[in-house]
Parts: structure tokens; C-alpha cells; sequence
């Protein structure tokens, strides 16, 4: 009766105690985001790439590729997506990742551990010079045994480390992020450019057939006496100049199928891809506003930023070093003769109590592991602003190019309007007798490099629209 007065209040000052210590402060700074000022406008974007707030457009659609409208792209996007490798290896480290929060995590449960033992023993008296016994003294003993052990998380460092392993889950997040959007892109920039292979296929086909005309039409003249020798010269070496820009695009198109068919997870051999030969190139135009934060928004700058905040915390680790921890056990068993009577014996064992423990002289151990991480952190800051940097500076590029290669495709187009124009003229005065056959190749001919320079114009602006894309991290909607 007594002993049960003396244990109510320990009770209720355990009670009042632990709420106490679980709700223990954590040491070390709380993350904030350095600051990292967003400029207000982009340079290479003019007047209409103001900075303006995050509401009014957003980011990062995982299916931007879609604003071309092209079936065939869509659908090797998604087969990308779904089965290339470098894809599948960055998402087994986010989950790899995302177990390692559990892991942290569980370093501030109590673990509970089960055992059982059993020993013989015997001690030989006959050793010592006496008489041993008839059953040689022989002992056994069987014990099982139920342990629990905490150690109670007084000054954060698990929770600091759960925050740090967090960060580094999100860190490993955005990495994939960045995968994909590495893909996606790569895939498009390649895709862009077996359309292109194919059209300059088209292209140089007749542009060989329109030198071997000419150049029957010089050996010819050259045989009735009205060309020279140079000029069949020069009109051999212009044919076989259009051939070997012929193999040329077609080992391009052949390499550029097989980093499709790579990209989409596949061998060469078994990929295929339907012919477009007269695919028409498509640029989306950018929206005319762009949000205040979107450099902080793309995937790189984002796992950057996730690696500072995994630093911050890992600071917080360091300094929980220099407190003493607490931890608590209790064990509890039964001892008894054989494994078989274990349950049955009426000797039971138990025992509790708690340890604290604190390094007092550690050799300045502590201090170099805090030095070691508030470096750390530095460093992070210093390769988060980097980012930041490099951001602008993709961004700042990807604009400029995608600017001026806009105007080079107007002009491009412009051009090729006037040679079909002369070209159709040309035409008409053969009919009319005021043309000969020999100006209306020559004619056809600067049409042909006035209808390659419109499709490199072309192409190259849905290749710098797909730069801006990746620059700013995916797709946007207005």
C-alpha cells in the first residue's frame, strides 16, 4: 500500500516531464530563402517581358510539347516519358530518397527488440584437486527477454535530420523533374530535326535533278561550241555538290531516327517513324507576360534551392552535438530451466531506468563537424545563386535567339515569295519564246536554296521555341 503512495506522484511528474521534453526546441537556424533578387524585366525580351505576379500566367506543364499539335510528336513524348531509362533511374533515386525520410525518421521511436538464450554450464571441482561430482555440476538456464530503448529527441537533431533528408527528397524530386523536361526536349529538338532531314531530302532530290538538267544543257553548248570548258567544270562540281549534300542529309535523318528511337526507349531496329516530308513548322508564341518568379520555378533552380534548405538543416544536426542526449530503456523477461518450462517458471526478471550522456572533451571534434557544415551550407548558397544565374542567362538567350530567328524566318519567308514570283515569270516567258529552257533551271535552281534557307528559317525557330521551353522549365498557360 505504501509503495504504491510513493509511485503516484513519479507518475505525474513523468507525465508532466514528457510532454515537456517531446516538445523540446531544435537547435540550429530555421531555413530562409537567401535572398536572391528577380531582376524586372528580361533583357532580350523588350517591353513586353515585364515581371508581373505569379497569378497571372503559370509554368512547368508537364505537357508543353502538346501547343505544336502534332500527333506524332505527342506520341512519342508520352512513350518517352513512360520508358526511357535515364527517366527510370532518376525516379528509383526520388523514391530512394523518399525512403530515407522514414529511415530519419524512425532514429526518434523507441525501438523495441525480443530475444531468447539458453546456456549450459559446468565446473569441474576435480580441477582444483578435489573430488567432482557425479553429474559433473552440470548448470542450464533459459531466458527470454523483451527490450525497449528511446533516445528522446531534446534538442532536434532527429528532426533536423528529417528536415535535411526531406530536403534532399526534394532535391532528388526536381532532379527527376529535370529529367523529364531534359528528355521531353531533347526529343523535340531531335524530332524538329528528322522533319527537317526529310524536307532537305525533298529539297536537294530536285535540286540534283534541276544540275543534271543543267548540266546536259552545258555539255551541250560546250559541244556546239558556246560553252567553255570551265563552265562544264562548274557544272559537274555544283552536280555533285547537291549529291553530296543528298548522302549527307540522308545520314543526318537516319542519325536523328535513331536518337528517337533511343530516347523513346527502343532500339533502333525496332523503331519506326511515318515520312512528313511536307510537315510544316510551327513556333507557340510566347504569352506576353511571364511570372515575378519564374527563374526560382525551374527544376534545376528548384534542387538547388532544396540543397541549401538540406544544408540549413544539417547545421542544426551539427550543433545538437554539443548537448547531452537522454535515453530511456526498459527490459522484462522470464528465466527458467529450458526454453520448454521458459513461460512456465516463476522467476521474472525486469528493468528500467534512463541515461544521460554528454561529451565533455572531444578533442575539437564538434567544432570541426560544425565548421564542416556551415561550409557546406555556404557552399550550397553559392551554387543556388549560380543556378539562379545560369538561369538568367538560358532565359536571356533562349529570348535573344528566339527574337532574331523569328525575323529571319519572316525575311526567309519573304524572299522565297519573291523567287517563286520571278520563277513563275520566268516560266510564263518560255512560253512566250522571250525565255530559254537553260533560264528557267537557273531560276527553279535559286528558288530551290530560296525554299532550303525559308526551311532552315523555319526549323530553326521551332528549335529555339523549344530552347525558351526548357529555359523557363516547361510550358506556360495564360
Amino acid at each position: 500500500m505504501t509503495s504504491r503512495i510513493q509511485m503516484r506522484p513519479r507518475r505525474a511528474v513523468l507525465a508532466c516531464v514528457l510532454p515537456l521534453l517531446l516538445g523540446a526546441c531544435a537547435v540550429g537556424p530555421d531555413y530562409v530563402r537567401p535572398d536572391l533578387p528577380v531582376p524586372e524585366h528580361f533583357q532580350e525580351g523588350a517591353t513586353v517581358w515585364k515581371r508581373v505576379g505569379a497569378q497571372d500566367a503559370a509554368i512547368g506543364d508537364p505537357q508543353w510539347w502538346r501547343a505544336w499539335h502534332d500527333p506524332e510528336l505527342d506520341r512519342l513524348q508520352l512513350q518517352a516519358q513512360a520508358a526511357n531509362p535515364s527517366i527510370a533511374a532518376a525516379e528509383a533515386a526520388w523514391r530512394q530518397a523518399q525512403a530515407a525520410i522514414g529511415e530519419a525518421r524512425a532514429a526518434g521511436r523507441p525501438q523495441v527488440s525480443a530475444g531468447a538464450t539458453q546456456t549450459r554450464s559446468q565446473n569441474q571441482i576435480a580441477a582444483q584437486g578435489l573430488e567432482a561430482a557425479e553429474d559433473g555440476n552440470i548448470r542450464q538456464t533459459a531466458q527470454g527477454q523483451l527490450t525497449a530503448n528511446w533516445e528522446l529527441d531534446l534538442w532536434g537533431r532527429v528532426r533536423r535530420s528529417v528536415e535535411a533528408q526531406g530536403a534532399q527528397a526534394q532535391a532528388s524530386a526536381q532532379d527527376l523533374a529535370a529529367q523529364r523536361l531534359s528528355i521531353a526536349t531533347t526529343l523535340a529538338s531531335t524530332y524538329f530535326s528528322v522533319r527537317q532531314a526529310e524536307a532537305q531530302i525533298a529539297l536537294l532530290a530536285e535540286q540534283t535533278q534541276a544540275n543534271a538538267a543543267l548540266l546536259q544543257m552545258t555539255e551541250a553548248a560546250y559541244r556546239l561550241g558556246t560553252a567553255s570548258p570551265n563552265d562544264l567544270v562548274q557544272a559537274r562540281s555544283t552536280l555533285d555538290s547537291s549529291r553530296i549534300n543528298a548522302e549527307a542529309a540522308q545520314a543526318a535523318y537516319a542519325k536523328y531516327q535513331h536518337a528517337l528511337a533511343v530516347l523513346t526507349g527502343l532500339a533502333p531496329s525496332a523503331f519506326t517513324l511515318a515520312p512528313q516530308p511536307a510537315y510544316r513548322f510551327a513556333a507557340p508564341a510566347p504569352p506576353e507576360v511571364l511570372p515575378a518568379d519564374l527563374l526560382l520555378r525551374q527544376p534545376e533552380v528548384m534542387a538547388a534551392e532544396a540543397h541549401v534548405e538540406a544544408a540549413n538543416a544539417n547545421v542544426g544536426v551539427a550543433k545538437a552535438a554539443y548537448f547531452p542526449s537522454l535515453g530511456l530503456s526498459a527490459s522484462g523477461g522470464y528465466v527458467g530451466g529450458s526454453l520448454s518450462e521458459l513461460f512456465d517458471a516463476p522467476l521474472r526478471v525486469w528493468s528500467a531506468g534512463g541515461q544521460l550522456l554528454g561529451t565533455i572533451f572531444d578533442g575539437g571534434a564538434r567544432k570541426s563537424q560544425n565548421q564542416q557544415a556551415q561550409a557546406a551550407y555556404e557552399g550550397t548558397v553559392a551554387q543556388y545563386r549560380q543556378a539562379v544565374l545560369t538561369s538568367l542567362q538560358n532565359t536571356e538567350d533562349a529570348l535573344s535567339d528566339y527574337r532574331y530567328q523569328e525575323r529571319q524566318a519572316h525575311y526567309a519567308g519573304r524572299v522565297l515569295e519573291g523567287q517563286e514570283e520571278v520563277f513563275k515569270r520566268k516560266q510564263h516567258e518560255l512560253e512566250l519564246g522571250t525565255a530559254t529552257p537553260r533560264d528557267v533551271l537557273v531560276e527553279n535552281l535559286s528558288r530551290l536554296d530560296a525554299r532550303q534557307n525559308a526551311l532552315e528559317a523555319r526549323a530553326g525557330l521551332s528549335q529555339d521555341s523549344v530552347a525558351l521551353f526548357k529555359a523557363i522549365g516547361g510550358g506556360w498557360t495564360e
